[in-house]
Order: C-alpha cells, then sequence, then structure tokens
C-alpha cells in the first residue's frame, strides 16, 4: 500500500519541525513538502501533489479560507486538515464551509498528527472536542429563520439529501464512503444549523427552505 502523502503549512519553523518529526514515525505517511507562506501554498501542492494538506489557520498573506477554497477547486480529492491555536466558532464555521475536512486545536495536533491524516483518510473528520462543542453551542442557539443556505457546507448538503430520502446513518457512511461516526457528526451540525429537533424536522425544513428535493 502507498503511504499517505502529506504537505504542511505553517509560518513557524518549530512547529513544522515538530509535525514533520512526528509524521517520520510513522511507516504509512510521508511528508511530501512544507511551505511557510501562504502564496507558497499552490503552487507547492500542485508540484507535490499530497493527499492530505496540514494547513494553519493564521499564515501570512493569504486567508486560509481562500487557500481552502481554490485547493478544493483544484485538486478536489484532497483531504485539508486545519489545526490552530484557536477554536472560535466563527473562524471554524467559515473553514468548515469552505471545505476542510477536519480541525484541531494545535496543542492536540502536535501529538497525533499522524492519527488526524489516518482519520480523514478513511473518511472521518478530525475534530478537537472542544471545537465541536463550540460549535453545537452556536447553532443550537440560533433559530432556524437565521440560517443562510450558503451556511451548509457540500457535504452537509450531500447528506441532508440521503436523509430526504429516508437513508439511515449507517446507510449514508455506506453511500459517501465515510464514517457512520462522521454522519452523526453532520446530522448533529445540520440539526442545530436548521434549529430541528429532530431528523423528520431537519427534513420539513429543508424541504421548506428549498436545500433539498421533496
Amino acid at each position: 500500500m502507498k503511504p499517505i502523502r502529506v504537505f504542511l503549512a505553517d509560518d513557524h519553523p518549530v512547529v513544522r519541525s515538530g509535525l514533520a518529526a512526528q509524521l517520520r514515525n510513522a511507516s504509512d505517511i510521508v511528508v511530501v513538502g512544507e511551505v511557510g507562506r501562504g502564496e507558497e501554498i499552490l503552487p507547492q501542492v500542485l508540484q507535490t501533489q499530497p493527499d492530505v494538506v496540514i494547513l494553519d489557520a493564521i499564515i501570512p498573506n493569504v486567508r486560509a479560507v481562500d487557500v481552502v477554497r481554490r485547493l478544493k477547486t483544484q485538486f478536489p480529492g484532497i483531504k485539508i486538515i486545519v489545526f490552530s491555536a484557536y477554536g472560535d466558532a466563527a473562524l471554524v464555521r467559515g473553514l468548515l464551509a469552505a471545505g476542510v475536512d477536519g480541525y484541531v486545536l494545535k496543542e492536540e495536533m502536535l501529538t497525533r498528527v499522524a492519527d488526524a491524516v489516518r482519520e480523514v483518510m478513511s473518511g472521518g473528520m478530525p475534530l478537537s472536542s472542544e471545537v465541536a462543542a463550540a460549535m453545537h453551542k452556536m447553532w443550537s442557539s440560533r433559530s432556524d429563520a437565521q440560517l443562510l443556505p450558503e451556511e451548509l457546507t457540500a457535504r452537509e448538503r450531500e447528506v441532508l439529501q440521503l436523509m430526504a430520502q429516508g437513508l439511515t446513518n449507517r446507510a449514508i457512511a455506506q453511500h459517501l464512503y465515510i464514517t457512520e461516526r462522521t454522519v452523526k457528526f453532520h446530522v448533529g451540525n445540520i440539526l442545530g444549523k436548521l434549529g430541528a429537533r429532530s431528523r423528520t424536522e431537519a427534513v420539513r425544513i429543508a424541504i421548506e427552505k428549498g436545500l433539498v428535493e421533496g
């Protein structure tokens, strides 16, 4: 089996060195490149063709959310894990909406980076518990009338459409080639964003808002 190809983007050499050292201990992972400046990311990713990009949420000269959007547009199959010292819900929300596949706090990332890479490559979504709790609190405090359609990520829309078709979490996981745990996370986010108390209510609201086909 080919090793997982990982690319690192962080402006702190010590952090990059720490991540690379952790990954070098994993026989199934290889670091194919690293950069410290935002404008270097796209050309280097094009050159190195990684499976996973590990991206600092705050990197000089670019906005991480813009980098994520461009990477997902140019390399649709690529996985992106953002890591940051901050678990700010608004920052996380913007990055998830842009298409990131995981969000891990920096102190956690330095000890579990290899596990996060394996998890995202197996269809999971590595997410720090503190970040997940902040997101749940933010969405649960909002009414369904406050939701804008674009606040549902592309993956959440896929899950929501399959929910509308009556699929179970297990069936959705099999259909999308992701883990059931990841499906449960997406369903929880969908319910929170729509202000729904159940899957049935979420589907009803989504149909009313034109987010899915009835």
